[in-house]
């Protein structure tokens, strides 16, 4: 009996400091973003990064910091993450047509992989058909038929 009263204050003191943890998680995450967005609407894309990485790490299902620091990665010629970033948004159902153009982009402009960019271009297009989602959708079609034609040389 001398042992329940310890017991129930160290179970009553290890809520209240989960709590407190759980309530420092929100703050560290609210921060982040709000530096994160602070970051990216002034072009400061290698911050933005950072701080969209910090607040993935506490949320892997925000989509829109996906997007964001993948646009952030192209801004700064990486290539390979904002693609891979573009994938995780548009999986996670955020700006899918966006995420599809900037995609094909990524891959007719970096990567030269025509055959993709012209796939996510229709994507992209399929979703939200625009003259220019048209045209560049055409364009890598073009590239990709150039390239077949001088693999069959």
């Amino acid at each position: 009996m001398k042992y329940i009263l310890p017991a129930v204050i160290f179970l009553l003191l290890s809520c209240t400091e989960q709590k407190f943890s759980d309530s420092k998680t929100t703050e560290s995450y609210t921060t982040a973003l709000s530096e994160a967005d602070k970051a990216y609407n002034s072009d400061n894309f290698k911050l933005a990064i950072e701080k969209y990485t910090t607040v993935l790490e506490i949320d892997s299902l925000n989509a829109e910091a996906f997007y964001k620091r993948a646009f952030s990665s192209a801004k700064l010629d990486d290539f390979e993450s904002a693609a891979r970033d573009y994938h995780r948004a548009a999986e996670l159902g955020y700006r899918i047509a966006d995420c599809y153009h900037n995609l094909g982009l990524t891959y007719m402009i970096a990567f030269q992989d025509y055959e993709k960019a012209h796939y996510y271009l229709k994507k992209g297009y399929e979703l939200n058909p625009t003259t220019n989602n048209r045209e560049l959708m055409e364009l890598a079609e073009e590239e990709l038929l150039k390239a077949q034609k001088k693999s069959d040389s």
